[in-house]
């Protein structure tokens, strides 16, 4: 499933979760291209979410991107056991966590431009649960623009590859930032609501 192009603005599975129709990545070319998804653009607020089940946790890869270079980028990814929130604008602007789960878990980033300091701008959460996080740069109130690159699904073109390898499921981009129930009720138990209605 090579350079897949699906609409920009259709990220809700139609199989509810889990699910054997997962998208399989495989590492090597395999990923999908959402089109130039302008609502991430210099946003002052927005949230990330998906299902992922990687086949580890050491390479570098990626649940979802949107980039134009590595100090202007907007992505959740994987590499070397540590779970990335990329919110990179104008330099290297991230949050960190340990991460060495291989099985199915729900990932979210918000970014709220107008939280106060780095842990009222962006958090994390793992199943629902918000995460410590350790922060590189200094969280900015806007993210980058990053007008006539894509949103990638499995993939970031940073040029040296950084294609998942495993499953990746349920993926949806909100222009607000959600708050701790909202990501609570998206997790649902491990059983993903359904995005139409959530």
């Amino acid at each position: 499933m090579s350079n897949v192009i699906i609409n920009p603005y259709n990220f809700v599975s139609a199989i509810p979760f889990p699910n054997t129709y997962s998208l399989d990545f495989d590492g090597v070319d395999d990923y999908v291209d959402c089109g130039d998804v302008a609502v991430v653009d210099g946003a002052s607020a927005l949230t990330l979410s998906g299902w992922i089940k990687p086949a580890n946790t050491t390479n570098t890869q990626m649940l979802v991107s949107k980039f134009t270079d590595l100090n202007n980028r907007t992505s959740i990814g994987i590499s070397a056991d540590v779970l990335y929130f990329n919110v990179s604008n104008g330099g290297g602007k991230y949050a960190t966590v340990a991460f060495t789960d291989t099985g199915w878990n729900h990932i979210v980033m918000v970014f709220d431009g107008s939280g106060v300091g780095n842990t009222g701008r962006l958090k994390g959460y793992v199943n629902g649960v918000a995460q410590t996080l350790s922060y590189g740069g200094t969280i900015a109130t806007t993210l980058a623009d990053l007008a006539g690159n894509p949103v990638t699904i499995g993939f970031q073109n940073t040029g040296s590859g950084e294609y998942m390898e495993g499953n990746i499921d349920e993926v949806s981009i909100w222009s607000t930032a959600l708050s701790s129930g909202n990501v609570t009720t998206l997790y649902n138990s491990g059983t993903p609501n359904n995005l139409n209605t959530a």
